[in-house]
């Protein structure tokens, strides 16, 4: 593993039978864990439980290093992987919530000072904000 963390996604009917023992196994060879547990079947895959699974693993401050386990069947990998997958594509691309997005719209009968007034609002706030903040536009 590249990082000596792992968070186990589950449900709540492979759990009891089978996450202490891999979390126990993990724990032996200095891997600190976290888990996350679901319902079982179909009707946890929906985006509610995949918002929960993510602001979880989110809470739980996982980075691109750690691993994140799917302990379960078909919904549980789907979960897992989606989740962690996602996470990963936000943070490469400086979405939220690693960065947070703003939309200025700029709206007048004249074109000219649209643009005018746009480069100069695009010109301050780097001046003011500098690295913090990257501009993307106009659209």
């Amino acid at each position: 593993m590249p990082q000596k963390r792992a968070v186990v996604v589950t449900d709540d009917a492979v759990g009891p039978l089978h996450l202490q023992t891999l979390l126990d196994g993990l724990a032996e060879t200095g891997i600190e864990t976290a888990s996350i547990t679901v319902k079982s079947g179909e009707a946890s895959k929906r985006l509610e439980v995949l918002a929960e699974v993510t602001d979880r693993l989110l809470e739980m401050a996982v980075e691109r290093r750690t691993s994140v386990i799917a302990l379960g069947g078909g919904v549980v990998g789907d979960l897992a992987g989606f989740a962690a997958a996602e996470l990963k594509l936000r943070r490469d691309f400086k979405y939220p919530p690693y960065r947070h997005l703003i939309q200025h719209l700029f709206r007048g009968p004249n074109p000219e000072k649209l643009a005018f007034y746009a480069e100069q609002w695009a010109r301050l706030v780097e001046k003011t904000l500098g690295d913090r903040v990257e501009l993307r536009g106009p659209t």
